[in-house]
Parts: C-alpha cells; sequence; structure tokens
C-alpha cells in the first residue's frame, strides 16, 4: 500500500479567500427541496463533469467542472458577473456527493463575500437514502412529508437571488415528489446508485475512466473493464501523465489498454477460484 500525504484533498488555485472555520449553513432533505422549490434560488451542482451525467436535481447549475480548481474560475468568470450588484447577498445552494467538496467549496463563496451559502447536509446520498421511496423519474410523497416542508425551517433558501446560467428544469413547477433525476456516481464498485441507494446500471471504462452511457456499452470499440469508444479521446491526456511507459498518446493509450485487460485477467481468476478481487 502507498500512502501520500497532502496538505489538501482539494487543492485550489488561490486559497486566500479560503478560511475553513467560516463555511455555509447546512440543511437536512426538508430544507433542501424548500431551496429547489424556490424560482428565484441558485442551486450549485458542485461535483465533477463525469458525475453530473448521470444525474443531477430538478433546476440545478452544472458549472461543467473537470477538477474542482474549475470552481474558482467558475465562480469568478460566470457566478458574479451573472448576477451582478447583488452576487454577494443571493442566497446560494449547493451539493455534492457526501458533503465533503461542499465544505471548502461553501467556505471559498462566504470568503468572496456570499452572505447566504447553504449546503446539503450528507450529500446527494443522504437525501436518496431519506427519500428510499422516490425513483428516477420522481416518486410522490406522502402529505406527512409535505407538511414537514411547510413547517420546516425558513431560514433555508428564503428570499433568493436569480440563477447565474440556465437550467433545463425549472424545479418549481415540480409539485411533490423527489426532485433528484437520474442516478447518483459512486466511487466504488456500484458506480452509481438511486433512490434507496440501490445501485443502479451505469458503467465506468476501467481504461479511460469515462462514466459510459447505454450507447456507449452497445458501441463495437466497448469491451468491458478494458475499452470503450471515449479511450483514443483521452490518450493525450494519459500520455502526458504515463511516466517512464511510451511517450506518444498512442504509446500511452496502448499501456492503458494492457493494464486494463491484466486487471480483468486478474479479477476473472480471482471469481474462478472463488476469491475477493482487490479493485472490485
Amino acid at each position: 500500500m502507498r500512502v501520500i500525504a497532502r496538505a489538501c484533498l482539494l487543492p485550489m488555485r488561490d486559497p486566500t479567500h479560503l478560511d475553513m472555520s467560516r463555511r455555509g449553513t447546512y440543511v437536512d432533505t426538508r430544507q433542501w427541496d424548500r431551496i429547489l422549490h424556490d424560482p428565484a434560488a441558485v442551486v450549485l451542482d458542485v461535483r465533477n463533469a463525469y458525475e453530473t451525467s448521470l444525474g443531477s436535481f430538478v433546476g440545478a447549475v452544472d458549472p461543467q467542472m473537470d477538477t474542482f480548481k474549475d470552481f474558482e474560475r467558475y465562480v469568478e468568470r460566470d457566478l458574479e458577473p451573472a448576477l451582478g450588484p447583488a452576487a454577494k447577498d443571493t442566497p446560494i445552494g449547493m451539493f455534492c456527493t457526501g458533503g465533503i467538496r461542499c465544505e471548502l467549496a461553501s467556505a471559498y463563496l462566504v470568503g468572496r463575500g456570499f452572505s447566504n451559502v447553504y449546503h446539503l447536509k450528507g450529500g446527494v446520498l443522504r437525501y436518496l437514502e431519506e427519500r428510499a421511496d422516490g425513483d428516477d423519474g420522481g416518486g410522490r410523497r406522502g402529505t406527512d412529508d409535505a407538511d414537514d416542508d411547510a413547517d420546516a425551517d425558513a431560514d433555508a433558501g428564503a428570499g433568493a437571488g436569480a440563477s447565474a446560467s440556465t437550467s433545463t428544469t425549472d424545479a418549481s413547477a415540480v409539485t411533490g415528489g423527489s426532485l433528484w433525476r437520474g442516478q447518483c456516481y459512486v466511487f466504488d464498485k456500484r458506480v452509481s446508485v438511486g433512490h434507496g441507494l440501490v445501485p443502479g446500471n451505469a458503467k465506468v471504462c476501467y481504461a479511460c475512466r469515462t462514466v459510459l452511457s447505454a450507447q456507449d456499452i452497445t458501441h463495437e470499440s466497448f469491451v468491458e473493464n478494458v475499452a470503450c469508444r471515449h479511450c483514443d479521446a483521452t490518450k493525450a491526456a494519459q500520455a502526458g501523465r504515463t511516466r517512464g511507459v511510451g511517450s506518444t498518446a498512442g504509446e500511452a493509450g496502448d499501456v492503458s489498454a494492457r493494464r486494463a485487460r491484466e486487471r480483468d485477467l486478474q479479477m476473472t481468476l480471482a471469481k474462478e477460484r472463488g476469491h475477493k478481487h482487490l479493485g472490485r
């Protein structure tokens, strides 16, 4: 086992505005729904793009981030200019998979002067766990839930500002039911989960780490656990990260494919022997 010590798991370009003692306000599942139902609220999905491609909350803004460092650029170049003079007073709701990323993201916004920042406690996973009766298309909630929502803390999402970018769906038009759509990417062998944390049907390419759609899986270049049609597009990036093995994009891609095939062979042998493979 190799352990690497890092000062910060999610490094930022400029930590000047980052004070972890001043973070956003936690909101629970029912309070979160109040924010989502507010048409004036700005709700940010602070996960990476490959995660948001599987699912998100209705009305959430996707900054299309490749890494967490992109969040700073999004705030500076898109969010603040779009909101204008009212930016710092606009209530912002944010969420991520389990809540860790929001700790930093909310602290960053507070450090930049945003005064009304909220983040979903426990992240998407807790929401889906508590909404076990929902479905990928939005299940119906009972009247008790609706009554509880009416009594929820008005602090969460009260008086929100305009969204920084166009959302494909408006949560204010949805009445009742879970406001999560699609599946949630997770960083283990399940790949994705739905309501009640039931494992989803998403797959990931172990060669290039791309989350695969149904079309990707049926594509002629797809070989489970080895390669997909996106691998060629990622060879250049892989080449830059491959040390001592291959100096071109093609060579790096070949190395990645060989490693994936070897990994798949080891998993197959472990299964035949009744053993548990470390990577599964």
